[in-house]
């Protein structure tokens, strides 16, 4: 972690910062302090015995500044300034870090987009009270809902009076009516449903605008619209149940460190949903907090939403011995050998009847060895 301040010397930012620097845990946080001032007292001689790094960055170019951040491998940079004298903003603004946080010296927004989190709390910054509301999107298809899905959105819809849901992939503006109908008999009004026509747009592009939380879809989740709303720094809450097709979510979320996002009944989406801003990026209580996701989780997702081909290929067997056996084809003698099987050879007239007797062997091998 390190920590740009010009006011580590006797002032009041090092007042409220020194008890933390004095107490920080040296096993788990390696913390380098950059003065951004000439000046030096005794304060900044106690500063420097709790670091495990100084670095006088007060003359220093702001390119410079940023080099040797990344010389120092810093994970998280925190801002003890904001717009007050001997800031240092601009290298801010250069994504020096992959989290940056701003703190302590400035009791506002630096306005800075590069800037992922700034500590606060509830009383300081009232939720809701300015910007836009919370918007909820659907960005699967819409055959894809039931009513336990329409349930879970009335709870959520009615817990959140003033957020919006929109529902997107719109190819039958009878059945949006049908939707908008049913959650009008749960108290969500209807302008408060918008619906976005299905123009084969990629789900990635421009639906994603404006829209804080994904809502998956249920008992058949959502794969493709997932990852690609994880991609795009959009939290995404899901039902699970107990069959594969009601559990993507729940795969991909934990994949991406968001299992909690994924909820096991309708009662708890919204408790789910409450959840986001201890996971995700706080900017105006709950509603702004999961307007986006700070840019360092967007880097993780995009990591770990992808396959991991290289790994995933590395092993083939790993996947498939416990459905196929290992299979070697002679084309001359259409012949195919049973690799490690305890049965002799099977002579196969053409690919077609090996076709055959391979899926007739799958079954028999599924039925005496189930795959839990």
């Amino acid at each position: 972690m390190g920590f740009i301040s010009g006011d580590l010397r006797v002032h009041s930012v090092a007042h409220f910062f020194e008890p933390i620097a004095s107490a920080h845990d040296r096993s788990a946080f390696e913390y380098v302090l950059c003065s951004n001032s000439n000046y030096r007292d005794e304060v900044s001689e106690r500063l420097r015995s709790y670091a495990d790094h100084w670095r006088d960055v007060w003359h220093m170019s702001d390119e410079a500044v940023v080099e040797l951040i990344d010389r120092d491998c810093i994970d998280i940079l925190v801002d003890l300034s904001g717009h007050t004298a001997f800031n240092r903003l601009a290298v801010f603004a250069r994504r020096a870090a992959p989290v940056q946080i701003s703190y302590l010296g400035y009791p506002d927004s630096t306005g800075l987009p590069t800037m992922d989190y700034r500590i606060t709390d509830a009383a300081t910054d009232r939720p809701a009270t300015r910007g836009r509301l919370i918007t909820f999107g659907s960005f699967n298809s819409l055959a894809k809902i039931s009513d336990t899905l329409h349930h879970c959105w009335g709870l959520i819809l009615g817990e959140a009076p003033a957020a919006r849901l929109r529902l997107t992939r719109v190819r039958s503006p009878q059945r949006a009516s049908e939707i908008v109908a049913v959650l009008g008999g749960a108290g969500v009004a209807a302008d408060r449903i918008d619906s976005v026509p299905d123009r084969g747009e990629p789900p990635h592009g421009s639906q994603f605008a404006g829209v804080d939380i994904a809502l998956d879809h249920y008992p058949y989740n959502g794969v493709t619209t997932t990852c690609e709303s994880l991609y795009a720094g959009v939290p995404v809450i899901s039902l699970h149940g107990r069959n594969g097709v009601s559990r993507s979510g729940l795969g991909l979320l934990g994949t991406v460190g968001l299992g909690e996002l994924a909820a096991d009944s309708p009662s708890n989406t919204f408790q789910s949903r409450l959840r986001l801003p201890v996971t995700w990026r706080g900017l105006n209580g709950c509603a702004h907090r999961c307007a986006r996701a700070s840019s360092s989780r967007r880097c993780a997702t995009r990591r770990a939403a992808q396959p991991d081909s290289r790994n995933y290929c590395s092993a083939p067997g790993s996947s498939t011995e416990p459905v196929l056996p290992h299979l070697k084809w002679d084309d001359r003698a259409c012949t195919i050998a049973i690799l490690n099987s305890r049965l002799p050879p099977v002579r196969c007239r053409t690919r077609k009847h090996w076709r055959r007797w391979a899926a007739r062997s799958v079954r028999r091998s599924s039925l005496a060895n189930p795959i839990h």
